[in-house]
Order: C-alpha cells, then structure tokens, then sequence
C-alpha cells in the first residue's frame, strides 16, 4: 500500500493549520456544476469548516435544496486562491473581511501576483498564509502542476481531518464552469496534467479513510476509462 503523501509547509504556519483542520469535519466545494446535484446528497451540515476556490461561489441556484445547504454555501471560511488579479474584486475583498475568510495561495511572499494581491488588499483586515513549498512538493510528486483543487485537497489532508467531504470536481472532464468557460477535456496549459494527477489521486487517495467523494469525482478517479482521462 502507497504511503500516505505527507510534506510540510513554513514552521509558522504549522500551527494554523492544525487547528483549522486536524480532526475537524471539512467540507470543500469545488467550481464543477455537479455541485448542484451532490449538495443534495449532504445530510450531514454540522461542518467545522467550509473551504472554496479562488472566485467560485454562490454562481449556481441551490434553492431546491433548502436552507440549510443555502447557508452552507454562501460560508466560505478558507478559499484557496491562484490570485489572478482578475479574479477577483473589490467586492470579492469586502466580502472576506466581512466573513473573515482565510485566505491561502501557492504564491511565495515574493512573486509579483502575490505582491498585487497584498497592494489590493493593503488597510484590509485579512489573514492569509503563503504555501510554496508544500505546492512545489506536490508538483514533483504529481510530476506536473498540481489544479487548485487538488493542492487544496491534499494540503488539507495533510493536517488529517476528522472528515472530509469533497463536492463539485469533475477534473474538467463531464460539466461547463462558471460563466459558461468550456475547457477541451484533451488539452491543458501551463504544465497541468490530468492523466498523471487522477492515476496518482488513484493510488493515494483509497489510503485516506475520512474520505466522502462526490459521486462526479468519485467517478472520474475509479470508474472511467484509461484513455478518456488523458490530457
């Protein structure tokens, strides 16, 4: 059986980490729009925290499931961010000091995208932390460039929660995104690569016991077929 993956992040943000997440009950809310279906599936909504990516919340009409999942959807407790400088606003920005969002980024204190996320967000009260050498384990681990989603996934699992719940990942293969942006399930840029990321999340993620799959993500990593998963 393959090792759980483990790495480590900067000493100081060790602590944070373990406290928002080591034995707590996770739900992470991906961009695919099978989200609108797997909401559905939640009968647990006692979640200790609610964890997004970059802009992607609160675009699909979840009405026909109740209050409940409504609320759950509107928390974004921690979004993981890519920090283009285009996707995100002002307003995106008032709405993390409002909720006191967390936010985490790959992006090294030093890289230029970050240094525009700080100019933006300058005078505001938001936390953040800076991940890089986690994301670049996981980039040779993957050998390639690892999604948004799956460095949140595996950076949280690397603090093993109590449980976590994963909607809303479809890898780019079965729903459109947000605004109507179609991505061709053959091709990828930017050093992404989905065959070598599902075959290593297939190797990995069966080790993972607190585990909830969405059914989308849970069959694009065990049910579909070789060659429909190259990019």
């Amino acid at each position: 059986m393959i090792k759980k993956y483990s790495c480590h992040d900067n000493k100081d943000n060790l602590s944070i980490f373990n406290s928002l997440y080591t034995s707590k009950n996770v739900l992470l809310i991906g961009p695919a729009e099978c989200i609108v279906d797997e909401l559905g599936d939640i009968t647990d909504h006692d979640f200790d925290i609610v964890v997004k990516l970059n802009h992607h919340w609160n675009k699909y009409n979840i009405t026909e499931h109740g209050d409940d999942i409504a609320r759950l959807v509107a928390r974004h407790d921690i979004i993981y961010h890519d920090l283009k400088p285009a996707s995100y606003s002002k307003k995106d920005i008032t709405s993390w000091v409002e909720h006191n969002t967390i936010i985490v980024t790959r992006w090294s204190e030093d890289s230029s995208r970050f240094n525009t996320f700080r100019e933006r967000v300058r005078g505001e009260d938001i936390l953040y932390y800076n991940t890089p050498e986690f994301y670049n384990d996981l980039h040779l681990y993957f050998d390639s460039l690892p999604f948004t989603g799956i460095y949140t996934l595996m950076h949280i699992l690397n603090y093993m929660p109590g449980k976590l719940t994963c909607i809303g990942f479809d890898f780019y293969l079965n729903s459109h995104y947000i605004h109507n942006i179609k991505i061709h399930k053959k091709k990828f840029g930017g050093g992404h690569n989905r065959e070598k990321t599902i075959n290593r999340l297939r190797e990995l993620l069966p080790t993972y016991n607190m585990l909830n799959l969405g059914a989308m993500m849970e069959s694009c990593l065990f049910n579909i077929k070789e060659e429909d998963v190259k990019s």
